[in-house]
Formats: C-alpha cells, sequence, structure tokens
C-alpha cells in the first residue's frame, strides 16, 4: 500500500473465494472518502462459549448418561485439526473427513482464544469455512506461521436443541485416550453466568468430576507426551542392581588388566623398571620370546647395557630408532 493526499494504491490478489468477505471490507475502506474513524466504528464481536473439557475414563458409561439427557443417537465426524504457530491465542486448519453436519465443506480455518484452567472457561472464536484449495491453504499458512502439530480425532456430536449445548466425545489418535468438550454458546439467547450454570449442570448429570478436567488443549496435551517421550529416551533409568553387579565382575578383570598395561611416568615409572627386570635384546633367547620352545630360559634379570658405539635392535627386526 501507498498512502499519499486523499490517494490509496492498492495491490491485492485474492485466490481463495472464501476471502471475499476481506474484498467487501476493502470496498467498504474505499468508498468511504478515506475516513479513518470507518475502521474504529467496525465491530468485530466474536462469537463465545463456555466450555468444559475432560477426560472419559469409562466410554460406555458416559455414552449412557448422554443418551439419557439427549435422546438421539450421536454423528460422528472424523477431523484432522492442523495448528500454527501464533503470537496470541491459537489457530488451527480442520479438515473433515467425513462431514454429515456441514455438507459441501472440506473444512474450516478457525481461530479461538480460551484460558489454560479447569473447568468452566470462556472461549472466543472465529470460524472461516473452506471450500476449496484446503491442501495449498495448509501449506500457505504452515509456510508463513510454521507448522505446531497434528490432532487427529474420531468426533461423536450430540447436540441439545433446547440450549444449543454442543457434547463432543473425542478418541483423539496420538494420544489413545478419550476426551469430553461442552459447548454451551452465550451472548445473544443468555448470559455467560446462564451459560456457566448449563454447563455445570451438565457435567454433574454425565458424571464429569474435576479431577478428570483438563486445562489445555489437544495439541499441548501432544506437545507434553512427545517431550516426556524424547527425555525418556535419552535418561535412560539405572539398570537392575543384580545386572549391574555381573556387569562390574564381567569387566572388573578387563579393567585390572588394562590398568597394568598403561605407560607410568615419573616416580611410578621408576618402581615399576625396579620390579620388572629389562634385559638387553641381544641376550634374549628364542624361549624368552616363545615360552616352551625347548630351550633354557636365560635366567639373566640384570640390565646389559648396549655395546659401545653400536644402538639397541629389535629381535627379528630394523633397528628400534
Amino acid at each position: 500500500m501507498f498512502f499519499g493526499d486523499r490517494t490509496i494504491i492498492l495491490a491485492i490478489e485474492i485466490r481463495f473465494a472464501n476471502f471475499s468477505i476481506f474484498g467487501e471490507l476493502i470496498h467498504d475502506y474505499l468508498t468511504s472518502d478515506f475516513d479513518f474513524t470507518f475502521f474504529r466504528s467496525v465491530s468485530l464481536t466474536m462469537p463465545s462459549n463456555v466450555e468444559v473439557k475432560a477426560r472419559v475414563p469409562d466410554v460406555e458409561k458416559f455414552a449412557d448418561a448422554v443418551i439419557k439427557c439427549i435422546p438421539w443417537r450421536g454423528r460422528v465426524i472424523r477431523q484432522r485439526d492442523t495448528f500454527f504457530k501464533v503470537p496470541n491465542g491459537r489457530l488451527k486448519l480442520r479438515e473433515f473427513g467425513t462431514n454429515e453436519e456441514k455438507p459441501g465443506l472440506l473444512g474450516e480455518l478457525i481461530g479461538y482464544s480460551r484460558p489454560d484452567s479447569e473447568g468452566c472457561k470462556v472461549s472466543e472464536f472465529v470460524c472461516v469455512p473452506v471450500r476449496s484449495d484446503i491442501e495449498d491453504l495448509r501449506r500457505m499458512f504452515g509456510y508463513q506461521l510454521g507448522f505446531l502439530g497434528d490432532v487427529t480425532k474420531s468426533r461423536t456430536l450430540w447436540i441439545d436443541d433446547k440450549t444449543s449445548t454442543r457434547i463432543h466425545l473425542d478418541l483423539i489418535q496420538e494420544l489413545g485416550e478419550d476426551y469430553v468438550e461442552l459447548e454451551v454458546p452465550f451472548g445473544i439467547e443468555r448470559t455467560e453466568a446462564e451459560a456457566r450454570e448449563i454447563a455445570q449442570n451438565l457435567c454433574n448429570d454425565l458424571g464429569i468430576l474435576p479431577e478428570h478436567h483438563v486445562a489445555v488443549a489437544y495439541i499441548d496435551l501432544i506437545l507434553a507426551k512427545e517431550a516426556a517421550q524424547h527425555e525418556a529416551t535419552f535418561n535412560q533409568p539405572p539398570p537392575d542392581p543384580e545386572f549391574q553387579a555381573k556387569l562390574d565382575q564381567m569387566f572388573g578383570s578387563q579393567k585390572s588388566h588394562t590398568e597394568a598395561r598403561k605407560p607410568t611416568f615419573g616416580a611410578a615409572a621408576t618402581s615399576s623398571a625396579s620390579a620388572v627386570p629389562r634385559v638387553h635384546p641381544r641376550n634374549l633367547s628364542l624361549d624368552d620370546v616363545i615360552p616352551g620352545f625347548g630351550r633354557p630360559k636365560s635366567t639373566s634379570a640384570e640390565c646389559v647395557p648396549c655395546p659401545e658405539g653400536q644402538p639397541p635392535a629389535r629381535l627379528g627386526g630394523p633397528p628400534a630408532w
């Protein structure tokens, strides 16, 4: 963009038809006589829910409790949520594997803000429907923002027609566990306090206990699990004491043998030389090199000096230096 004296030059390429609302916003801006108060007059009120997330220790018991509250069979939806790195809140691209609830859509781009706390909490969100080019959209956001991770789930959905409450029973593939999500909308039909009361009553009816509540998102649980597995890989626990004793017994003799063969220096070298007699190579017999060869062993244990003017030589080879 270039801003001049009541002049604006705007070059925009809108590839996805889903972003037509952005084009409408620019059109309204261009026809507002360049009055910057236009942006201050725009109300960006986000839809809001009171939400509860919890683990489900017994799926059959939970399903029976849901049927008592909502007497119809739940709808199964398969989803993959790709999370991207953003400075505030969370941003995910949801792809539908099977979508009976919203036919004609390939997925949704969802941005939301929700505190990491247990129990009832307020979530503000925006959903943008995606009808085409969802894989291109995924790559574009991943390239620009960076991938955070994927959440693959099989979701069973119930909707309470009286309160518009959504009940999700999610089997998370990456975690191998079942979770429940309650979403009670508020804003137009009811207040936040009324939505919290509905959510709390539903928790009591479904047997959701406080110790089952989860404070964070699924992606946070997955990242924590991966971090724990990585740490366990590089921080192995100590071996069994009995096994460690066998290792010490097995390698103890090798260690002492290695220590005996180490070169010594200084005072240790002097004591070592006095303990082990040195024999000049010229006085070595073949039996000294190969014990038991048949010849009498040399009984000379004294250090014989080299003949004057002759360097010491190695047996059967060239001079040592």
